[in-house]
């Protein structure tokens, strides 16, 4: 992929070879119900409801309009698990197929992804799918639930919906692979040459789940900002309101971005690039008492504020000081300082007092899917009843974990695998990622894995976008990527990042990223340019 040039916009979401050889669908006979129902007959609850042909360039989704459409047949599958949750499967065919079929994961704890997404999201949409000429496919897990993320809790028992959780696990991703790859044969005459499966944040943890699971499914696999370690991660979400709350000293936004600012500064000049991003792949730490006594438009920074900020950035520990999980790393915009206005350190003023905010997904997991109890109210959380919570998710969700690092069977039917991940992410420490990786390599071998696998860790990027303070991989980049390893064999090795303006989605930066451990050291010359560093 050519390098862009800054401050331009370019379609930040278009990876399709335009030389590729296309398929006009052009017989529509088997876009009839009955004939696309008797070619799946053998795979049991399973029925398509509806079948459309779409020529307007519009869709009416439940966000809005999606446009700039081409032509395709939308599909609408209902897939009914044994315990009755009926799963909706939707299945987007272009007229010019590009022979390839695409699965695209959700988001949070959710398997449906967003309808519309900017340019510099990560997340796969429909649209991308059917603009890039692949047949693509998503599912809702049966999932319609109202409740942000306390779905889990079924009100009427008092216990989890363990079905329900299962469909979201793997099951139901697993189904619409199946069925959706099938339903392609019959309506092209011919199945996908490839498949491949993308997902950003908890549709990140969805494409490695499907990946370790069920490797059969696709060829290739791309999982950005993966939300792995799950029975850790949300009890380390809050961990940050949590130390603000029991020191009683809740750091406003200011103090926050004073704190990221200078750890930033300390390690800027590192890689001997100035730019504002911290270009390093072992997560560097800083001492926030550095700080004390500098003054913001919040106030000077006191030792308690040093205090709070140095417990976030070092993560969860219990009474004894034992380390539990990782922390925001100490570039990370982790009190909503970003444009997206996400983060785990939040802070609000509630009737004149600052107060801190925990992150949804991490109050419901408490509330609903740990303690059973959807009126818990955070508040009442001390350092002691956190410590036992924590063991408790570990111990009794260690199904729904995603951490598994044994990938043999992937391996085995010669699989590929990227991953990506911003060093500055917000809401899922980048360290984490790191840690599964390492796993991999050592239950596989390093040889092993260099031949099936690849992570890129993205310096200075955010969140599941484009919008940090340093680059990371568009949609376009890592799926050109991918596609080039499963169907040419050609190994990722540099690729190009980019941050967009979160305004204007422009490309404002450009940077060469080589894959996890390599670090690039700057040596002059053209910051974008590979050649302008040696990487070890």
């Amino acid at each position: 992929m050519p390098l862009p040039a800054d401050n331009v916009r370019i379609d930040l979401r278009r990876w399709v070879n335009h030389d590729t050889p296309y398929y006009r669908l052009s017989d529509l006979r088997y876009l009839e119900i009955e004939a696309l129902n008797a070619s799946i007959t053998d795979l049991g609850n399973v029925v398509v409801t509806s079948v459309n042909v779409n020529t307007s360039g519009v869709f009416e989704s439940p966000q809005g309009f999606v446009t700039e459409l081409p032509d395709f047949v939308d599909v609408r599958v209902s897939i009914t698990s044994e315990q009755g949750h009926e799963a909706h499967v939707f299945l987007w065919c272009p007229m010019e197929w590009n022979q390839r079929f695409l699965g695209i994961g959700g988001g949070g704890n959710r398997t449906l992804p967003q309808w519309l997404a900017s340019e510099a999201m990560t997340s796969p949409t429909l649209r991308d799918g059917i603009r890039n000429g692949y047949a693509v496919a998503c599912t809702d897990g049966a999932n319609r639930d109202e409740r942000f993320a306390a779905w889990g809790l079924n009100i009427d028992t008092g216990e989890i919906d363990v079905d329900l959780a299962d469909n979201w696990h793997v099951r139901s991703t697993h189904e619409m692979a199946v069925v959706g790859k099938r339903l392609v044969e019959r309506i092209y005459g011919s199945p996908p040459q490839y498949a491949y499966m993308m997902g950003a944040s908890g549709g990140g943890r969805q494409t490695l789940v499907q990946a370790r699971e069920h490797p059969e499914d696709f060829d290739g696999y791309w999982a950005d900002c993966p939300a792995i370690n799950w029975t850790r991660l949300h009890m380390a979400q809050m961990w940050p309101p949590l130390v603000m709350k029991e020191l009683s000293n809740p750091v406003p936004l200011a103090k926050m971005e004073a704190f990221r600012h200078a750890a930033i500064n300390a390690h800027d000049a590192q890689n001997g690039l100035v730019d504002g991003t911290i270009a390093r792949s072992d997560f560097p730490s800083w001492d926030a008492r550095l700080l004390v006594g500098s003054s913001t438009v919040a106030g000077p920074i006191t030792e308690r504020d040093a205090e709070v900020m140095n417990r976030i950035w070092e993560g969860p520990r219990t009474l004894q000081g034992d380390w539990l999980w990782y922390g925001p790393p100490i570039d990370s915009e982790c009190a909503g300082g970003g444009p997206l206005s996400l983060g785990l350190a939040n802070t609000a003023s509630i009737n004149g007092v600052l107060t801190p905010i925990p992150f949804l997904i991490a109050t419901d997991w408490i509330g609903s899917w740990i303690l059973r109890d959807p009126s818990w109210d955070w508040t009442t959380l001390t350092f002691e009843q956190y410590e036992e919570l924590f063991a408790r998710s570990v111990r009794e969700f260690a199904a729904y974990d995603a951490s598994d690092p044994d990938y043999s069977e992937f391996v085995a039917l010669g699989r590929k695998l990227i991953i990506s991940h911003g060093t500055a992410d917000e809401m899922i420490p980048a360290q984490g990622t790191v840690n599964f990786y390492d796993a991999i390599r050592e239950n596989l071998g390093g040889g092993v894995t260099d031949e099936h696998f690849r992570l890129y860790l993205c310096p200075g990027d955010v969140h599941a976008t484009l919008y940090g303070d340093g680059p990371g991989l568009s949609l376009a980049a890592g799926m050109q990527a991918l596609v080039a390893w499963v169907e040419g064999g050609d190994a990722p090795d540099i690729l190009s990042a980019v941050r967009a303006h979160p305004r204007t989605d422009e490309v404002v930066m450009t940077r060469p990223i080589a894959p996890y451990p390599l670090s690039g050291n700057y040596i002059g010359g053209d910051p974008a340019a590979p050649e302008s560093y040696s990487f070890t």
